[in-house]
Order: structure tokens, then sequence, then C-alpha cells
């Protein structure tokens, strides 16, 4: 799930998209959801079109608008004749009524560098004994570390799907909220090196921006890179910190120096525009929403030493000038996933 739509008047989400993954195409890509009760599932949305295909499964994305806000709704996804199970979940408070944060407060799960199996399992554990606690999730970069599969275990795939497995537990049931870490970039298996096919359809953040579905055109943000949404009294804006700003660490190619990566700025300095536009934007509705909050998932200040022995700032160092230029806007907080580059 993901929040999503923005009424005019106030900005705050008014939708949620759901999204799936299928092993084959199917004839539609349709969502079945109601209020009151699992068995009320009178409404009906379809996707926009057919289900996107990089490799070998299909990706589905339905957006349900026009939702009342704090709301329980339940659901079902999939096509005419096999849908899923039945899940729900909340919308959204209205920001009219979060003002009063003892009484109508909210609590946000964050994390960074989770990935799928073993490794992860005890947090997994735990994230579920406190799934009742929060009411979305902000994933800060690294999700499922498919990438770590270097050598000729071609893995890529099989992590993703198990990952969005063991985590629907919670992101069926809470918005879901993603940015890119460098985990996200692109395969390097051997057969992702030496196939064209496999290089081709599995570089450049290319599963990442298909598998998931931010809000970012409501937002004036660009695929997953970049975003920004607002959820009861708070402006959550989320940063790349791996592409599109001066010396990025891919902001040309990955890490290893073997595919090309970035360039999702459709005109010169687009991302740097954005963020200072929108932190203008937010800035204006404090009245409405006091709390501006900046995601990304490298820290914005750390220190690496290269084998030279000197020391080095980081290279998101570049986005200071700007944040320090917008200091009146008075920025509430930032949060990268981690103190150390991971």
């Amino acid at each position: 799930l993901a929040l999503a739509g923005a009424d005019p008047e106030l900005q705050q989400p008014t939708g949620m998209t759901v999204s799936w993954t299928t092993a084959s195409d199917t004839n539609a890509s349709v969502v079945v959801y109601g209020t009151g009760s699992p068995s009320n599932l009178t409404a009906r949305a379809v996707g926009p079109g057919p289900a996107e295909r990089y490799l070998y499964t299909f990706h589905h994305h339905v957006t349900l608008l026009d939702l009342e806000p704090g709301t329980t709704y339940y659901y079902k996804c999939g096509t005419d004749g096999a849908m899923s199970e039945t899940f729900s979940f909340k919308t959204a408070p209205d920001v009219r009524k979060s003002a009063n944060a003892s009484e109508h407060g909210f609590t946000v799960a964050v994390w960074g560098d989770m990935g799928a199996g073993n490794c992860s399992n005890a947090t997994r554990g735990m994230i579920q004994t406190m799934s009742d606690k929060f009411d979305f999730v902000w994933h800060l970069g690294d999700i499922a570390y498919q990438d770590d599969y270097l050598f000729l275990d071609f893995a890529y795939e099989r992590i993703l799907d198990e990952y969005m497995q063991e985590m629907e537990f919670t992101s069926a049931r809470k918005p879901y909220m993603v940015l890119p870490g460098n985990h996200e970039v692109d395969c390097h298996a051997i057969i992702c090196i030496l196939d064209k096919t496999y290089r081709e359809s599995l570089h450049n953040f290319t599963a990442y921006n298909t598998r998931w579905r931010m809000p970012s055109r409501e937002s004036g943000g660009v695929m997953n890179m970049w975003y920004s949404f607002n959820y009861g009294n708070v402006h959550f804006v989320n940063l790349d910190a791996e592409t599109d700003f001066p010396n990025a660490y891919e902001g040309e190619h990955d890490e290893f120096y073997l595919l090309d990566s970035g360039h999702f700025n459709p005109t010169p300095n687009a991302f740097l525009e954005w963020l200072e536009r929108d932190l203008q934007q937010a800035a204006a509705q404090r009245h409405v929403r006091p709390w501006i909050v900046v995601g990304a998932h490298r820290p914005m200040y750390v220190v690496v030493v290269v084998k030279e022995g000197r020391k080095e700032p980081s290279k998101q160092a570049s986005l200071l000038p700007l944040l320090h230029s917008l200091s009146s806007l008075s920025l509430s907080l930032f949060i990268p996933k981690c103190t150390l580059h991971c």
C-alpha cells in the first residue's frame, strides 16, 4: 500500500494505491473495496492499463481515490475470478482533527536496511508484534538487499519476491512508503553483467521503480526517486541521496562502476529545484502542518576515510547549501537511515 491523492484545499491524501505482483499476466488489475465489514466490497477500481513488466513477473498498481479520511476500508485485489484474501487499511487522518496531538496523534515506524531471509527474521518478528501500534511505515532505502548475490547464483528477483511476501503482514495493511538506497540500484550477479537482457532489465533502479508506486505525481516528484506527502500535521519529504545532484554516489554509474545509473532529472537541476519548491510550499502551510520532516538513505553529515589517509566530507554535502539557504523554513527534523554507510 502507498498513500495517494491530495485534496486541493488541504493537500492531504485522499486515496491509497494497492500494488501486487503476479507470475503471469492477467486480463485486468482490479481492486474491490468498501467500508463497514469485509463482506461489503461494493466499490470497484481498475488499473489504467496493462501490468508493468521488466523481466519475469507482472506488477499491478491500482489507486483508490476520494476515500474518507480516518476510515477503515476492506479490500481484495487481483483480477475477475482470481482475487486475493481480504485485507484492510485505514486512511490518513483529517489534518483538522490531528492538530491536537494528544487526541489525534499518529505513530510512524521508521527503518532502513532490512533485507529478506534469515538475517532479518528477528527484526520482522519484532515489527509484527508492534504492527498495531504504528500507522504507516517509512523505509529509508536498502529494502531487500537483492543485489548482494554477486556470483553465479541469480537471486535478484527471488529475493525481491520473498521480501514482499515476508512483509505482507504490514505492507498489505499499512501504507509502506519507501525511498531509494544504494542496494536498489542494480543487479551485480555475473549474469546481469554479461547478459544484455538481464543487464538492461535490472539496472538503474528499474525493479524499485516498477514494484512500488509512491505519490510522486501528486507532489511533483519523479517516479519513486523523490517525492513528498502529508500525513496529519506533518509534511514528509523523501530525498534521493543516490543520484541527480552534484557528485552523487550513483549519479553516473553504480558504486562498482559496472552499470550506468542516475539521470532521472527531466531538466538540469530538476531534483534540487523540486526540493526548494516543495520546502517553500510546505513552509507556506505551517499554520496547517507545523512539522516538516525530511528523510534520506544517507546521513547528511559524515566523514569517510580514503586509502590515502585523507578525510573527505560526504558527497551529499552538496545539498547543504540549499538547505542552509532555506533555513528560514525552520526544518523540523532530518532522518537518515543510519549514521554509517551500510
